[in-house]
């Protein structure tokens, strides 16, 4: 039984002729604050009490609060009846502005707290909030946003910034008198009761196409290494486990919709058994995946209030045998005529769209936030602490069965039902949002193994740790205070240890080609840092373009210990010319294109004009210096 309230007072009941209404219907919607729509006779004590953007209007189903808001319009009519609409909750977030603000670095978390403290400094305490659980993440490996806020509303804000991007659903909450609002990934809740056709699952809207259903699949498997047609590949089939018959069917739509058979792939998939069981499943749910119905059903809970209600963020089982149909879907809309619920519709799960500029955007927040965020350790493992403690303190719905080998924490009390589910038995404990048979995308297990998407820690102590970058396809592996980098196909390519940089070869793995490394003295003022090669080592200028690049001026310690420096035209990767080349014995001094050697005991000076003309030149014997011009001994010094 539906009630309504205007500011905890009673506006309307069912078998009151006092306190009732003309037409009420409530729309609740995922994402939206919803609606209510109802006209009010004169003969309603509390026609003329309404205060528009004031008064607090409230829906009750069962003495349980379904729906809040606010009265935005309030029109009489001729016979002095009050039509009014109602918004929200949620629109309360349209009261305030965020002002411009740039944050890198921030948690969804954190973001969606600065968001809602913003808010509820400019609003009274009617309109504020209190965030609760965050179960949404962001799209790069460090779990951070890159936003701007820019004088939009806060529900624009979160909607463009969060919900647009990231996905996930806004939930408005009440507990001990406090209004919460959490952004959850998912569902979190099942109902126990279900839509089924010919019981209380009246019609299927008109949008449903038949046409995109397959009432038989044919499943295919991982590839086989040979092929009984040498020109075709081979697939892994069903037939040894399926009484040789390569396809599966679904009967009952067979006979309501004939034959339309598919086939779908499942590469990874090497065994018959495992194959079949993947295509039932399919073939039951999966293709369902992006199908959204618009159905009238009846919530049984109004024939029998022993039978739990469906809620918006529901999951709720749907079956239509003449469809082939047997699926959970979520609730994502609900339209509600108060005075008779019977005629209820509801709207079954979503598809996301996002168009070319929303992945451009998310790709480019993506590589900003990589490239020029830093990362605050102690905020974000703050964060993770309280949004963890929001999480399990707003999971107010579960059910434990304790089995004689496992316990099982569920949304519902069936495991045959149960979508979100804790498994815990010998093996191990973790975590699946597909049912109790998993996968399970967290878990520890019996082995020592972790798995989860996210692990945030003050210290993460351990022996190995190997970090992929899906950027390059290389990958960071430290051991012990070794820090190593990768190539794709796992070649070493720089090595950290102590005080060292050891760099590999290119094309010979493994092979240290040289290192860089601090030359340790005890005397401060000579600590230096060293640069080494194990065969020749080169320094020079890089130009030119990327597919096509040359050092233009370098450097070079050759095999033979032999030290040249040379200079190359800037528009040319030609032979360049020396400056200089010299040995442990000899050398040769080149300058405008003269050349003079210098070796023991004698040494040779020269100043040359590069024509031949004018040259002067001293040379040191030892014991005496030599001066001449243009070739000619001229003195002694």
């Amino acid at each position: 039984m539906y009630k309504i309230y205007v500011d905890n007072k009673l506006l309307y009941v069912p078998s009151s002729e006092i306190h009732t209404v003309i037409s009420p219907e409530l729309q609740l919607e995922v994402n939206s604050a919803g609606s209510l729509q109802l006209t009010i006779p004169p003969t309603n004590p509390l026609a003329d009490k309404i205060k528009r953007m004031k008064s607090v209007i409230k829906v009750e189903q069962d003495s349980n609060e379904i729906w809040a808001g606010r009265v935005t319009e309030d029109n009489v009519d001729f016979f002095n009846q009050h039509k009014i609409y109602c918004e929200g909750e949620l629109a309360y977030l349209n009261d305030s502005i965020q002002p411009p603000h740039e944050f890198h670095d921030m948690s969804v978390v954190a973001f969606m707290e600065y968001l809602i403290e913003e808010h509820n400094k400019q609003v009274q305490p009617f309109q504020q909030f209190k965030l609760g659980m965050v179960t949404v993440n962001a799209t790069n490996s460090d779990n951070t946003l890159y936003r701007y806020t820019n004088f939009e509303s806060t529900l624009k804000a979160i909607k463009d910034k969060l919900v647009d991007r990231l996905g996930g659903y806004l939930r408005i909450r009440k507990k001990d008198g406090v209004r919460y609002i959490d952004y959850l990934a998912e569902a979190t809740q099942t109902c126990n009761q279900s839509i089924e056709f010919g019981k209380n699952l009246l019609d299927f809207s008109k949008d449903f196409n038949a046409s995109d259903i397959a009432t038989a699949i044919i499943p295919l498997g991982a590839q086989l290494d040979s092929s009984p047609i040498a020109a075709l590949t081979a697939y892994t089939t069903i037939e040894s486990v399926n009484n040789g018959v390569p396809w599966i069917q679904s009967e009952s739509a067979v006979k309501e919709l004939g034959w339309i058979v598919q086939t779908v792939n499942w590469n990874d998939v090497h065994e018959p058994a495992i194959l079949k069981k993947k295509a039932t499943k399919y073939l039951e749910e999966a293709q369902f995946e992006k199908l959204t119905l618009e159905v009238k059903a009846v919530d049984l809970h109004n024939l029998d209030t022993t039978i739990e209600s469906v809620k918006l963020l529901d999951n709720i089982n749907v079956i239509s045998k003449p469809h082939g149909l047997h699926k959970n879907f979520m609730v994502t809309k609900r339209t509600i005529p108060l005075q008779n619920p019977e005629n209820e519709s509801f709207t079954l799960g979503s598809e996301l769209k996002v168009t070319l500029t929303d992945s451009q955007k998310q790709t480019n927040d993506k590589l900003i936030s990589m490239i020029e965020n830093t990362h605050s350790s102690e905020r974000l493992l703050e964060d993770a602490r309280k949004n963890a403690t929001e999480i399990i303190n707003g999971a107010t719905h579960g059910n434990i069965i304790t089995e004689k080998d496992q316990i099982l924490i569920m949304d519902t009390d069936n495991p045959k039902t149960a979508k979100n589910v804790w498994r815990w038995n010998l093996g191990g404990f973790g975590y699946s949002k597909n049912g109790v048979e998993g996968p399970f995308e967290t878990a520890i297990t019996m082995d020592g193994r972790i798995v989860a998407d996210f692990i945030k820690a003050g210290i993460l102590e351990g022996v190995q740790l190997i970090s992929r970058n899906p950027l390059s396809k290389g990958y960071i592996e430290t051991y012990g205070g070794v820090l190593m980098t990768h190539d794709e196909n796992g070649s070493e390519g720089l090595n950290f240890f102590d005080r060292e940089i050891t760099f590999k070869s290119w094309s010979v793995p493994g092979l240290a080609i040289g290192k860089v490394s601090t030359i340790d003295s005890e005397d401060a003022s000579k600590q230096a840092l060293g640069i080494g090669c194990y065969n020749a080592l080169s320094l020079g200028k890089i130009v030119g373009p990327a597919a096509n690049q040359y050092v233009q001026n370098w450097m070079r310690i050759s095999n033979d210990n032999k030290l040249e420096i040379a200079t190359y035209p800037a528009d040319s990767n030609k032979e360049g010319h020396y400056a200089l080349k010299a040995s442990e014995q000899e050398g040769t001094l080149i300058r405008n294109g003269t050349a003079n050697m210098m070796g023991r005991p004698v040494v040779s000076f020269a100043s040359a004009d590069g024509d031949g003309e004018h040259n002067i030149s001293f040379t040191w014997t030892g014991n005496r210096l030599e001066a001449y011009v243009d070739g000619q001994y001229v003195r002694t010094l």
